[in-house]
């Protein structure tokens, strides 16, 4: 009987062993799992992770378009205003030579007009006075031949 407790006794540390090992291989097993689990966790964070910076990256970069885009179209409206008042002051400064052209040309012709009046003033004042000196000298002879003619009488 003694050897059959034994045997029992034996068996009973077995099955523990046993027990014992099957119960230390499911919790390696659940350990692993367990890992295996929390390694899936951490590969999707940091695919999510991956994700949201990529997302933030495209979003920066359309962003930096949109705002160099806007930039573009701002110079553009700048060049053309630009132009757009370049050609308005040539417009402005053709005019006005223009303008100094007809002013001038209206000077130079009352200039000349002006200058004709006085020449034909002159004129007219030297024909006067070739006239009056004519008529006087014809009043002095006619009084010299009057006095000759008087002086013959007596």
């Amino acid at each position: 009987m003694t050897t059959y407790f034994l045997h029992c006794e034996l068996l009973d540390d077995l099955e523990r062993q046993q027990m014992k090992a099957q119960r230390e291989a499911e919790r390696r097993q659940l350990e692993l799992a367990q890992q295996e689990e929390e390694q899936r966790i951490a590969e999707l964070e940091l695919f999510e992770q991956r994700r949201r910076e990529k997302a933030e990256k495209e979003r920066r970069a359309t962003e930096e378009a949109e705002y160099l885009n806007r930039e573009k179209e701002a110079q553009e409206q700048e060049r053309r205003q630009n132009e757009r008042r370049r050609q308005e002051e040539a417009a402005e400064a053709d005019r006005l030579r223009l303008i100094q052209q007809q002013i001038d040309a209206d000077a130079a012709m009352k200039e000349e007009q002006l200058h004709q009046e006085v020449e034909a003033e002159r004129r007219r004042k030297l024909v006067r006075r070739q006239r009056d000196d004519e008529e006087e000298m014809q009043r002095r002879w006619q009084r010299e031949r009057e006095e000759q003619e008087e002086a013959h009488r007596q």
